[in-house]
């Protein structure tokens, strides 16, 4: 199975399930995000999102990069607005909801983020960064109970990170 392939059904698995919370959980989006958390989480993204990026850059991993500069408008707008959505919905608002209610707090951020990592397998990044910001997520719905500041930060971070690899991918191409 190739990882397009693979890609694309866990797209639609996802986008099935966020359907189904957003159903069930529609009291859960009716709360805003404070104004004064949002320029924090601005901060938060665009300092982890250039810290990630520039860590995990490889100049030998050409094709990853040139084929985040050649996204059409689709694309941007799935990966950096509408599949951030989904997968908060999906990991926060189902999984971590339904966890957190049969166990603890520390196994339910582990689990989650577990599952996190591993959906993105396939992106070409290593498996350790979606780990880390699915406890970074995870922490932050657990504390402030809002979808939102998981969602804008989800949001932000890959939207910072596709510009970052666009640019990145400009510079080499000029060499």
């Amino acid at each position: 199975m190739d990882s397009e392939f693979s890609t694309r059904i866990i797209t639609i698995i996802l986008l099935i399930s966020s359907v189904y919370v957003f159903y069930t959980q529609k009291q859960e989006f009716k709360e805003k995000l404070p104004a004064n958390k949002f320029s924090i989480l601005v901060l938060l993204a665009s300092s982890s999102a250039f810290f990630f990026v520039f860590l995990n850059y490889d100049a030998n991993n050409s094709k990853y990069y040139s084929s985040l500069h050649t996204l059409n408008f689709v694309d941007i707008l799935l990966l950096c607005v509408i599949i951030p959505v989904i997968e908060e919905v999906v990991f926060r608002l189902y999984w971590l909801r339904y966890l957190n209610s049969v166990l603890s707090g520390t196994k339910v951020i582990l689990i989650t983020s577990l599952g996190f990592s591993i959906i993105h397998f396939y992106s070409g990044v290593p498996l350790l960064f979606p780990f880390l910001y699915g406890i970074l997520f995870a922490w932050l719905y657990l504390k402030f109970r809002n979808i939102y500041l998981c969602i804008v930060l989800h949001v932000l971070y890959n939207t910072i990170a596709v510009l970052i690899y666009t640019v990145i991918q400009n510079i080499e191409v000029s060499r």
